[in-house]
């Protein structure tokens, strides 16, 4: 399915301060060719960037945050750098990327589902409640809050964090009650920020449509069914490639997570 709505795009100022950032940075990093402008205006020559940019530039954060250079993280997102290379050498900091190891590992496999056990610590958010009438609306309201967090000026905790509450006893694509959460820091002076306690989750990544996101939802019920795990609450879901990076529906990866014990 191809894009359907529109996605606003932010001058470089109103971008740099949502990821704190700065503009000379976002200026360097277009110069050397790391991460460029979604657009730039030809009279004016001011560049804007868009939130299907998000997560290419939240990673080029988190991976310079874990000690690689600028030329290595340019490397890796070309496919030319080992990333065990690195990691055989930062032994200390695989804890801090095992979510992204484990989700990245996972799509180098076949399309069958696999299990893993992750722990998303304590954090705040900020989140929206909605009822949504059908299910591909959702990515449109993530962009509402998108729009919400960079017009007040509040800064997403890196590397960023979104993901999607579920409010239904059975999974469904339509008439949906959701909560979107956003990470941000805890001493942000705003209101309406929630602290979230640590939470462990078995979970899958589901390629394709969101139509056929149950057989990733039967199977995680199946699996914990098996082994006796107890899921303990609404489950979760991580859009990681979505409507903001892809075209087409059977391209999309969503991580679905089950809160356990």
């Amino acid at each position: 399915m191809e894009k359907k709505y529109y996605i606003p795009l932010y001058r470089i100022k109103e971008f740099a301060d949502f990821m704190g950032i700065t503009t000379d940075t976002l200026l360097y990093y277009d110069k050397i060719g790391l991460f460029l402008p979604y657009k730039i205006e030809e009279n004016s020559g001011y560049r804007y960037y868009s939130m299907n940019q998000l997560p290419q530039i939240s990673q080029i954060i988190q991976l310079k945050s874990l000690d690689f250079s600028l030329t290595e993280i340019k490397k890796l997102l070309n496919g030319e750098f080992s990333f065990n290379d690195k990691l055989e050498i930062m032994q200390e900091k695989i804890n801090k990327m095992q979510s992204i190891v484990n989700i990245y590992s996972l799509l180098d496999k076949t399309k069958s589902y696999n299990t893993y056990v992750k722990v998303i610590p304590e954090h705040y958010c900020i989140s929206v409640k909605k009822d949504v009438k059908d299910y591909l609306k959702i990515e449109k309201e993530y962009y509402k809050l998108l729009n919400y967090l960079i017009k007040n000026k509040i800064k997403i905790k890196q590397p960023y964090h979104f993901y999607t509450r579920f409010y239904d006893d059975t999974f469904k694509l339509n008439n949906n009650k959701i909560e979107i959460f956003a990470q941000v820091y805890k001493d942000l002076n705003f209101p309406n920020i929630i602290k979230m306690e640590e939470q462990k989750y078995i979970c899958t990544i589901h390629i394709g449509s969101y139509e056929s996101l149950s057989n990733a939802y039967n199977f995680l019920n199946t699996y914990c069914l098996k082994l006796g795990i107890e899921i303990t609450g609404f489950p979760i879901e991580q859009y990681i490639e979505s409507f903001d990076s892809k075209d087409y529906q059977n391209q999309f990866i969503t991580e679905i997570c089950f809160p356990i014990k």
